[in-house]
């Protein structure tokens, strides 16, 4: 059975991204709860370099609109800014997972065979559709979902794995 690119791509989205804005959601209710000023929470970080806990939000919600858009040959959606309020947060990924959703099935599947091109910083990468996909695009997100998870969690948000795959039906 060949690999369905939409059910991959889109179906890992559609789970990952609620999942994500109901673990930020108890973050806000842990904060709301402890007087912590949310905006502290949110610039919390895992490690001096890397992003906070509000950029990794929007660094996933961003991978999921550049995979829909990068495999349909579109330049990249963007979020719009990084959310300085939980309020924004939830919208960036609302946005996201609408944008995802906006790729029908024949859309995502028609690119399996094709190359893509990427920009990037280091200069100009191309790949096969399906490994962007595989090799690039979802490891991505899920390293940017993963890394909110784990700021939560070191902050002492009371979160679990169930938390993290979120509904599995």
């Amino acid at each position: 059975m060949a690999l369905s690119m939409h059910r991959v791509s889109t179906g890992s989205f559609e789970q990952a991204i609620p999942a994500l804005a109901a673990s930020l959601r108890k973050g806000e209710g842990y904060a709301l709860s402890r007087n912590i000023a949310p905006a502290s929470l949110l610039a919390m970080k895992l490690y001096p370099d890397m992003y906070s806990l509000a950029e990794q939000v929007w660094a996933a919600a961003r991978q999921a609109m550049w995979t829909s858009s990068v495999l349909c040959g579109e330049v990249p959606g963007d979020p719009g800014p990084v959310g300085d309020s939980f309020a924004m947060l939830y919208s960036c990924l609302d946005q996201a997972l609408e944008h995802v959703r906006s790729y029908g099935v024949e859309d995502i599947e028609a690119t399996q065979a094709s190359e893509v091109a990427l920009a990037l910083p280091k200069g100009e990468l191309r790949m096969p559709a399906e490994d962007y996909l595989l090799k690039f695009a979802l490891p991505n997100f899920y390293f940017h979902t993963t890394a909110a998870y784990a700021i939560l969690r070191q902050c002492g948000v009371e979160l679990n794995k169930g938390d993290f795959l979120g509904p599995l039906t």
